[in-house]
């Protein structure tokens, strides 16, 4: 059967995979110990760019937020937005050259409630270079209590890339374990999910697998509906089940970047290994699956 092409309405990649509640460390810092996550403070979090579009600088801000990343206030000083660290995470392509803190500058919140909140936003320039690699990457913004925000940077290609050697494993864990339904290799299209990004994407893979899949768009990222392998369609229940994947490298780890990004920015590379996993949703809105730092430690699918 013909593998369904549907379209994107959008190419901007999630925050996150699913936003759960999150378990937070003591700090040194009685302020971040009281308001322990960020969010990002009059910017974006998501850039997109055209390949070979020169060199991009962008002003990252941050300031207090709640579990959900929704604003707080501002930090209280100086020195509590410049505990804020600032990272490149581990698996970005090399087209975002650096990240490098800079000096807090002032900033005001107004909230919901009624206060207003003076203080101090952390910040870094990120500079991006759309001649290198197309693909994401990911800068994050960290404190010591285990707060953080992602700011994701997407250079699409300038023309369509497929990519070659790609390894795809799909599992069904709606049992509460893995249970093996198809592996496949090869090359995986750019036009398997008809998107506007022009590289071979982790959501693209899905054709490897599958006999028929469709798609659909939910908070501004693309996620993987209905899956049909070995004749049995997997079906999306809002809330209930659907699809989560991982991406491991070719030496068998787990590839950072795409815990933090939804599967139709991720640029699969040569001998990586996509993971779909079909699971049920908790209450909390997070799946009942933990990918393991190695792909040695998933069940191999004859």
């Amino acid at each position: 059967m013909k593998n369904k092409k549907i379209k994107v309405l959008g190419v901007t990649s999630a925050i996150m995979m699913a936003m759960g509640s999150l378990s937070f460390a003591a700090s040194s810092n009685a302020f971040i110990n009281e308001n322990p996550n960020i969010t990002a403070y009059n910017t974006d979090y998501n850039f997109t760019y055209s390949q070979n579009d020169g060199s991009k600088n962008e002003d990252l801000k941050v300031i207090a937020a709640d579990q959900y990343w929704s604003v707080i206030r501002p930090f209280d000083n100086e020195d509590t937005a410049n505990e804020i660290s600032w990272t490149v995470v581990p698996g970005s392509t090399n087209a975002l050259t650096s990240v490098t803190k800079q000096t807090p500058v002032s900033a005001t919140y107004t909230n919901y409630n009624g206060p207003t909140y003076s203080g101090k936003a952390a910040c870094a320039q990120a500079v991006v270079d759309t001649t290198k690699t197309p693909g994401v990457a990911v800068a994050e913004a960290t404190n010591d209590a285990g707060g953080y925000m992602d700011f994701t940077f997407v250079v699409n290609a300038a023309s369509k890339q497929n990519m070659s050697n790609i390894n795809v494993r799909a599992y069904d864990n709606t049992s509460g374990s893995l249970v093996g339904l198809k592996s496949g290799s090869g090359e995986v299209s750019s036009d398997a999910v008809e998107t506007t990004i022009n590289y071979a994407s982790a959501m693209d893979s899905i054709s490897l697998v599958s006999n028929s899949y469709t798609s659909d768009s939910q908070y501004g990222t693309q996620f993987l509906k209905d899956v049909t392998i070995n004749n049995h369609t997997y079906e999306y229940a809002s809330g209930e089940t659907g699809w989560v994947y991982a991406v491991y490298n070719a030496d068998g780890s787990l590839n950072k970047v795409s815990e933090k990004v939804g599967g139709e920015t991720f640029n699969v590379s040569d001998g990586q290994t996509v993971v779909w996993v079909y699971v049920n949703y908790n209450s909390d809105y997070t799946a009942n699956v933990t990918f393991p730092s190695n792909l040695s430690s998933l069940p191999t699918i004859n």
